[in-house]
C-alpha cells in the first residue's frame, strides 16, 4: 500500500503495520495490534488510514499519526469474520468486505452501520460470502467480487441487480480482482 513519496505501508498476519522506506531499505513498526491478520489498509477521500484489526481495537481510523476513532465491529457482530477489503463508495460511506459474512455498510454522517449478509446476495443469511473486491463504476453501480459465489452487481441504492456466475457465463466463480474496462483491449 503506497503511503507517501518513497514509503510503502505494509500490514502483516501478526497484526502489525510497518512503514517501508524504499531508499533506506528499512522497515519501521508504526502500529502493533498484537493479534491476527490485518488483511487490508485503506486511505479514504480525507486521507485517513483505515486499519481493520482482529483485536479489541476493532476498526481503527488514523489521521496522520493521530488515532481519531475506532469502531468495535466485533462488539456489534461478535462472530464476524475478518475484514478483507475496504472501499469508500461515496464520501463518508464505506463498504467493508469480510472473509465469510458478506459486506458491512458504514455511513459516518448518519452513524449508520449494518451487515449485508447472504440474504443480500440472494442466498440464505447463513451462507458464507467471502468478499475479495469492491468497485464503483462511473454509473454509480457497485460491483462485488467473491471467493466462490461469482461477481455481484448492485445499484447505487445497494440493491442486488444481478449475480454473474457459471450459470450465466463466468467460467470460474472465484473472482479475486477486477477493474472497470470501458475501452477495447
Amino acid at each position: 500500500y503506497l503511503h507517501q513519496g518513497d514509503d510503502i505501508l505494509c500490514s502483516t498476519h501478526n497484526g502489525q503495520v510497518f512503514r517501508f522506506s524504499i531508499p533506506e531499505k528499512k522497515y519501521t513498526l508504526l502500529y502493533d495490534y498484537k493479534r491476527n491478520d490485518i488483511n487490508a489498509l485503506y486511505r479514504d477521500s480525507q486521507h485517513r488510514l483505515w486499519i481493520p484489526t482482529n483485536s479489541g481495537d476493532g476498526l481503527v481510523v488514523m489521521d496522520g499519526d493521530k488515532r481519531i476513532g475506532s469502531l468495535n465491529v466485533k462488539e456489534k457482530f461478535p462472530h464476524l469474520s475478518p475484514i478483507s477489503i475496504i472501499t469508500e463508495i461515496n464520501k463518508g460511506q464505506f463498504l467493508l468486505g469480510t472473509q465469510e459474512d458478506g459486506l458491512i455498510f458504514i455511513d459516518e454522517a448518519q452513524q449508520e452501520f449494518y451487515i449485508m449478509d447472504g440474504q443480500t446476495f440472494g442466498f440464505s443469511s447463513e451462507d458464507k460470502i467471502w468478499i475479495t473486491g469492491i468497485a464503483k463504476d462511473p454509473d454509480g453501480s457497485i460491483w462485488v467480487g467473491t471467493n466462490g459465489a461469482g461477481l455481484f452487481h448492485f445499484n447505487e441504492k445497494l440493491e442486488l441487480e444481478r449475480n454473474y456466475n457459471k450459470e450465466n457465463g463466468l467460467n470460474n466463480e472465484c473472482i479475486y480482482s477486477f477493474i472497470n474496462q470501458r475501452e477495447a483491449l
